[in-house]
């Protein structure tokens, strides 16, 4: 067992004639067996595999296959040799380290091309998915110890021809890395992603939590409206181009911020590029 959710637990697993002498590693996500009675967590579990497993990118995580087993639903995938975003961050908080700002945009360099991916995917008949990740934030996002960066789970993924099963001003994710058109119950579309990634990167780049100490049930509320501290001012060794590039991508107003991933990802790849 390598770790658990709330909808699912998972695996190290092996697949091969002999696990000693040669084994494929895979990743085997097995839902909770409490669950397993519930139909529509099912169905939310498998669609999840369903969706995932159209995508074939080098930057997320690739889903090999699923089904239901005597009743129980599993996933397998890629097994990554490597943790994800939110663990690395605990790691250096508590060695008082910051991570270098090159490191923290190619991370969301990599994020934006899975999303970029994303976003313009079809399904196998040829159709549009308009497909939404909605769940972008530092423990969806794995780093290998070989240098790649991969997206992982899509489980409360919006995908355009699914949509007649839910309803897309639905809250699903995490709201402290949910824009605030989307709090105030705007639909969702593409920007969702791209604010949560800008939401990643501040965190990465300053150590802190966007909103502070503010819990979910203020910003809910919007009974406040929370300042975003340019992060040049957080800390003064970061470049103020990096730092105007972000508050464009966490502009309370989304007409002002990038629309797509790929407009996004020129920002970052100019400055990267410029300090490289």
């Amino acid at each position: 067992k390598i770790g658990h959710g709330a909808m699912a637990e998972a695996f190290r697993a092996t697949l091969g004639p002999d696990p000693e002498t040669y084994a494929f590693e895979m990743a085997l996500k097995r839902m909770h067996r409490h669950l397993e009675h519930d139909p529509a967590q099912v169905d939310m579990f498998m669609t999840e595999a369903d969706v995932a497993k159209f995508l074939k990118h080098g930057n997320i995580v690739r889903v090999y296959d699923a089904g239901l087993i005597e009743h129980h639903a599993y996933i397998a995938m890629e097994y990554i040799w490597g943790l994800d975003l939110s663990r690395l961050l605990l790691r250096l908080r508590e060695r008082k380290i910051r991570m270098p700002p090159e490191l923290a945009v190619f991370i969301a360099l990599s994020v934006l091309r899975a999303l970029d991916y994303v976003h313009r995917a079809h399904a196998p008949g040829g159709e549009p998915m308009h497909m939404v990740h909605r769940d972008v934030t530092p423990s969806n996002i794995y780093l290998t110890y070989d240098g790649q960066v991969k997206l992982a789970d899509f489980g409360v993924a919006r995908v355009s021809f699914l949509e007649r099963h839910e309803d897309t001003r639905t809250l699903k994710g995490k709201i402290a890395y949910m824009p605030p058109e989307v709090l105030a119950g705007e639909p969702v579309d593409e920007r969702v992603d791209l604010w949560s990634v800008a939401v990643c990167l501040y965190e990465t780049l300053t150590m802190r939590r966007l909103y502070g100490a503010l819990d979910e049930s203020e910003l809910l509320a919007g009974a406040v409206n929370p300042r975003i501290a340019p992060i040049h001012t957080i800390d003064e060794t970061i470049d103020v181009e990096l730092s105007r590039i972000l508050k464009k991508a966490l502009h309370r107003s989304p007409r002002r911020r990038p629309r797509q991933a790929v407009d996004f990802y020129r920002l970052l790849q100019r400055y990267h590029a410029c300090t490289a």
